[in-house]
């Protein structure tokens, strides 16, 4: 029969045992950084053409060097609302859209809180 002072021997070695196994495994890991993958964009919008916003385009893909691209697209008026609710409908809306204030409320009713 085991005595208490080998029994606590018996389970100091065992976990002594698995630190060593955690610590060794984790010794030769090095922090790899995040995989950066190319993004594109697609912006609608009303009214303005794309020349209006190429000076914001810019700066932010200045300083997000993964956004390879952004795509400004610009809609009529009179389908602007019924396309922009029919894509989004479908999940192929676009990343970014411009709405004037009472596009608002049709949208609200709409969309998902």
């Amino acid at each position: 029969m085991k005595t208490k002072g080998q029994k606590k021997l018996r389970l100091f070695g065992i976990l002594a045992a698995f630190s060593a196994i955690f610590f060794i495994a984790g010794c030769g890991l090095r922090a790899t950084p995040p995989k950066r993958y190319p993004i594109k964009l697609e912006v609608w919008g009303l009214f303005d053409d794309s020349d209006a916003f190429s000076a914001a385009i810019g700066a932010y893909q200045k300083a997000n060097p993964n956004v390879t691209g952004i795509n400004y697209k610009k809609l009529t008026p009179d389908t602007y609302q019924k396309d922009l609710l029919d894509a989004l409908a479908s999940g192929q809306g676009p990343d970014i859209f411009l709405i004037r204030i009472p596009g608002c409320q049709a949208l609200k009713t709409r969309s998902c809180p």
